[in-house]
């Protein structure tokens, strides 16, 4: 869906916020903020950590 393209009805009209208010715990005290992209054709939602130094401590943190 960052590409605009929805995977589940190739629809095309993809809309995202700037506002990241949502996050998931990486550690005890540390979060990451999820980007939403939302399919206004059919409502599939995906969501994308955009801080990379956030992924790397996920893959440090979390189990494969």
């Amino acid at each position: 869906m960052k590409q605009r393209l929805c995977p589940k009805c190739g629809g095309k009209d993809m809309r995202t916020s700037d506002i990241k208010s949502t996050h998931i715990q990486v550690s005890a005290l540390r979060g990451a903020y999820l980007q939403y992209y939302v399919c206004v054709s059919c409502g599939y939602v995906e969501s994308y950590i955009t801080d990379p130094k956030q992924l790397a401590r996920i893959a440090e943190k979390w189990k494969p």
